[in-house]
């Protein structure tokens, strides 16, 4: 209960001191809708003819993973 009091501000010297935030699920769908729209989930990699475009899909592919894993293990 302590710790839960200085994260939010209501006591002592520790109060002070900013903290980040826990992300919500909102916010990692929104991150997730962005990059879908950048690059779909029905596009392959052999679609990919030129070397930015691959290094794009792996980079949005990749992302997503460790998002949604990490979301999953963080918030258990």
């Amino acid at each position: 209960m302590k710790n839960v009091r200085n994260r939010d501000g209501q006591a002592g010297a520790a109060a002070t001191r900013h903290h980040a935030e826990a992300m919500h699920l909102d916010d990692l769908q929104k991150i997730i809708a962005c990059s879908e729209s950048q690059v779909p989930l029905t596009s392959t990699r052999g679609e990919q003819s030129r070397p930015s475009e691959l290094h794009n899909f792996l980079i949005h592919n990749m992302m997503r993973a460790f998002l949604s894993a990490g979301f999953t293990l963080w918030t258990r």
